[in-house]
């Protein structure tokens, strides 16, 4: 967000989105009417980053309901998880979250922390 970026509607794939100073946007034909001013959306309140939490825990019934439960009501986006449980039955997860900066996080770790079982939570 900020840098200046323009449009270009491609063949079947909708409008594609570079920065200004792109090498690729500079050769774009800007004649064809494919080229459409684009811009940042301004509303978005907060910067949205991404980060991994690790979380040991001794395994049970619900664990992972648990967990994502506390990271939903936390308003927390899941982008991606691994999950197993080894053979001493502890859950170890891997959990790549969007979150809205570092108090957010905090938060987030604390209520993690809070569930039931869990032994440790990390970031990674």
């Amino acid at each position: 967000p900020g840098d200046a970026i323009i449009g270009y509607i491609t063949q079947g794939r909708g409008v594609s989105i570079h920065r200004a100073d792109c090498m690729n946007a500079k050769i774009l034909p800007a004649e064809n009417g494919r080229r459409v001013a684009v811009t940042w959306d301004d509303m978005q309140a907060e910067p949205i980053h991404v980060s991994k939490l690790f979380v040991q825990a001794h395994d049970r019934e619900r664990l992972r309901s648990d967990l994502l439960q506390v990271i939903d009501d936390a308003g927390a986006l899941v982008k991606e998880t691994q999950t197993r449980t080894n053979k001493r039955n502890i859950f170890e997860g891997t959990f790549t979250l969007q979150i809205k900066g570092k108090e957010h996080l905090s938060n987030l770790v604390k209520g993690l922390e809070r569930v039931k079982g869990v032994m440790k939570v990390d970031r990674r």
